[in-house]
């Protein structure tokens, strides 16, 4: 595959993305050269100029040439002058530092970087910068100058042989993120970048075919390893490339992720992960998996999750720490979760089964028949896990679960204490706490995990017809809530969700979103949540943006729902193509709530709001997530820009106690939402007015708790 499809990004950095995964994971495997500039020596640094490698090693014969500055003390210049080589120096150092090596990880990488120079696969070659009195610079001197502490790599296309570059720092021992990768990134594919990757050559030749450099006032001789360091990787070499060590690198968790690992562990491993949409949950959780793997001989995990593409989106990040996993889907998954359990039962010695299945099959009675099976321990991760606390889904909540984790940006489930209640009951650890670690919006923003937000919030009322219908349903599903018959309750639920449809497509959000478009100076990169009742309307509008709005333009839109298009293929594909901006505007119903990343989407507009706060915490991470590149007009997203249409409240509408009762609860819920968003928006002041608009005439109990 060439490096252009690789979806290969303009700049890293570790502390909104992992670095190591998303590029050197990704073009190592399809390089078969590389030229790296390696900055100053440590047997740390040094042994890890493997990492990466397995493919580019066993698969490609891959060439390496590695330009390294050792390390000296004050010591070792005194030595020099008492007439000790410069060779037996950095050989002494080096053996000495890479022989105290302990960590198997190092150790495995050690060895491949020994073979590397054993057969000739990797040449190493020594920069020594020197003061004008020709003295050596020691390492503290060596790393006040910035431009020896950045590294430069140039790899090169096993099939075509095209370059790609980098430079930029990497700080193995950063005290913030653990490894610190901040570094551009140079694509032959792309015109303007090309004299980016001459630039980084010559850098790396500058050091590579010379026997001196000047850098500045500094003067870098050049040497190559000496033979007593080369006969030393000789001798710790494998002896064959089949011995050598696999060369995974598992992805690096953030402090508030391995802290979030703890708590967890330490709460018997059960517990609720509340973090903000973007912030890494799944990452999180499967550090979690990895944790137990450690701890148990033998252990079955099931992952449950709301929607298709949430299974395929977790296959493909547990790939990434490399965990296999079993999709278990409908038709086929009775007889493999059979299996599954009977071959961990009987199997003797040390095994994990990851099997990922959708909510609704993981609550059947079948599968639970399955898991009470299960002889060894099992482990339960749900995302998403709010939607679990229905009557329905809590019958996969297995008590034969010995570690139970939920993933949500919000466990409290709307209008639902009793299925909030039971969730947190399920998870919590014998000391009596269920949330284990929370990650808030403002934290996310604050750490750039997702970037600021303007948010505009806009009301319409009820038609009449509306709004007696409403009325009908509020008062009938008071009764049924009220009631201690669980039927009863549950046929309440059905009301109040058939009331929220009310309010999801009223009909004066047309007339809105019209006002909406004609607001937005640039309509590209906007997504459009809309349920399917809304579609035909809204489709008119966008085909008719003359007639509706006054544009004079046409839009370029698409709709992706649940079921449409069927073929997964082709909405992935639809997905990239808005992503690279063939679509102005994606229309979608639930299929973008949860889990699907479009970090390209910088505008939202929530049509079919029905007053849910989870729900709105999903929409609303849709267009949050960072995104660095540059758009194609040359613009970057440096916020998003929220519109949220919403229903005034019906409270002075409305004569009966209960009913009342129960509307302010929907508004309190409401308020919280807005005064949130309004909280952390970046037009608060505009927020503050709107605010003033909503709660306009409300009676003041409205505000009690609020």
């Amino acid at each position: 595959m060439l490096f252009k499809d690789l979806e290969i990004k303009s700049s890293y950095d570790s502390r909104k993305v992992d670095v190591f995964n998303e590029f050197f994971n990704t073009i190592l495997p399809h390089s078969k050269y590389c030229r790296r500039f390696g900055g100053i020596f440590s047997a740390k640094r040094f042994a890890l100029a493997a990492e990466g490698l397995q493919d580019f090693i066993q698969e490609n014969n891959g060439i390496m040439e590695l330009a390294i500055i050792p390390g000296f003390s004050e010591d070792d210049r005194e030595s020099l002058l008492t007439g000790t080589s410069i060779d037996d120096i950095i050989s002494k150092n080096w053996i000495d530092d890479l022989s105290k090596i302990k960590e198997k990880f190092l150790e495995d990488h050690t060895k491949a970087i020994s073979w590397m120079i054993a057969n000739e696969y990797l040449t190493i070659k020594i920069i020594l910068p020197t003061h004008d009195d020709g003295t050596l610079f020691t390492e503290s001197e060596l790393n006040e100058q910035a431009i020896f502490r950045k590294e430069t790599g140039i790899f090169y296309n096993k099939d075509d042989n095209s370059p790609l570059s980098f430079h930029g720092i990497i700080d193995r021992d950063d005290s913030e993120v653990g490894e610190l990768y901040s570094i551009d990134v140079s694509r032959n594919w792309i015109e303007s970048e090309k004299e980016e990757i001459n630039l980084d050559h010559e850098d790396f030749s500058n050091y590579w075919d010379n026997e001196s450099y000047q850098l500045g006032s500094i003067n870098c001789k050049i040497i190559p390893l000496s033979k007593k360091l080369d006969d030393y990787f000789k001798e710790i070499a494998p002896k064959s490339k089949s011995e050598i060590p696999e060369l995974r690198k598992l992805p690096i968790l953030r402090k508030y992720q391995t802290n979030a690992i703890d708590s967890w562990l330490k709460n018997n491993g059960r517990g609720i992960f509340e973090m903000a949409t973007g912030t890494g949950k799944t990452f999180t959780s499967i550090g979690g998996i990895k944790k137990i793997q450690d701890k148990e001989d033998k252990i079955l995990v099931i992952i449950a999750v709301p929607y298709r593409n949430l299974v395929d989106q977790w296959k493909k990040e547990l790939s990434k720490w490399f965990i296999d996993s079993i999709l278990l889907e409908q038709g086929i998954w009775r007889q493999i979760l059979r299996d599954e359990v009977s071959h961990l039962n009987q199997f003797q010695g040390k095994k994990m089964s990851v099997l990922i299945t959708s909510h609704d099959l993981f609550s059947t009675e079948e599968f639970v028949k399955q898991i009470e099976k299960c002889q060894i321990p099992a482990m339960l991760i749900v995302d998403e896990a709010h939607h679990v606390g229905t009557f329905s889904s809590r019958n996969g909540l297995s008590k034969n679960y010995s570690y139970r984790l939920a993933l949500s940006a919000t466990i409290d489930r709307y209008f639902d204490d009793d299925g909030t209640d039971f969730l947190r009951d399920y998870f919590k650890g014998p000391s009596g706490k269920s949330t284990v670690a929370s990650y808030s919006l403002e934290q996310a923003i604050d750490d750039g995990k997702l970037c600021g937000y303007n948010y505009y919030p806009f009301f319409i009322e009820l038609t009449d017809d509306e709004l007696i219908e409403y009325k009908e349903l509020t008062y009938r599903a008071v009764r049924l809530l009220n009631s201690k018959n669980i039927e009863d309750r549950k046929n309440g639920e059905i009301l109040i969700q058939n009331r929220a449809k009310i309010v999801r497509d009223a009909e004066n959000k047309a007339e809105c979103f019209k006002e909406i478009l004609k607001q937005i100076k640039k309509l590209k990169h906007l997504l459009i949540f809309c349920s399917e009742n809304q579609f035909d309307t809204v489709d008119e509008i966008l085909s008719n943006p003359s007639k509706y709005c006054g544009l004079d333009k046409s839009i370029l839109f698409r709709k992706i729902t649940y079921d449409n298009p069927s073929n997964k293929k082709d909405r992935i594909k639809i997905l990239n193509d808005f992503a690279n901006e063939d679509w102005d505007i994606l229309l979608s119903n639930r299929v973008l709530d949860e889990g699907m990343d479009i970090p390209q989407a910088r505008n939202c507009i929530v049509l079919a709001s029905t007053g849910n706060p989870t729900q709105f915490i999903q929409r609303r991470g849709r267009v949050l997530r960072v995104y660095n590149e540059p758009y194609l007009d040359g613009s970057k997203k440096t916020h998003a820009d929220i519109y949220d249409i919403l229903v005034k409240p019906q409270i002075n509408d409305l004569d009966d106690p209960d009913s009342i009762k129960l509307e302010i609860g929907m508004i309190r819920s409401q308020l919280s939402k807005i005064r949130k968003m309004s909280e952390l928006s970046l037009n608060q002041e505009y927020c503050m007015t709107k605010i003033q608009e909503f709660t306009y005439g409300l009676p003041s109990e409205t505000f009690s708790y609020s």
